[in-house]
């Protein structure tokens, strides 16, 4: 179970990180008890610190934006992330 909510914290982090927050309100919106422990658990899952992944997701909309690309950002339905997670948990 705890697996379940986890992924769904994480997944709504990286939804987070691309809105103007700070890593404060992005940590206390999706559950984490504080920055240090969201930075640890989305570098062990992500490979990335929250913010490491929040400038690479800007570096790539600029990019796209100057080769005239229309940028838009795909939402994961928390479903979809539970579903993932489960099946995890049963293997």
């Amino acid at each position: 179970m705890s697996a379940l909510i986890a992924a769904r914290r994480l997944a709504a982090a990286r939804d987070q990180l691309a809105e103007p927050l700070s890593l404060e309100e992005v940590a206390a919106n999706c559950g984490f008890g504080s920055v240090t422990t969201m930075r640890n658990r989305f570098r062990a899952e992500c490979g990335l610190t929250p913010s490491e992944f929040r400038d690479k997701l800007r570096r790539e909309q600029q990019v796209a934006r100057s080769r005239g690309h229309h940028v838009m950002r795909l939402r994961v339905p928390a479903e979809a992330v539970l579903d993932a997670a489960e099946s995890d948990v049963v293997r």
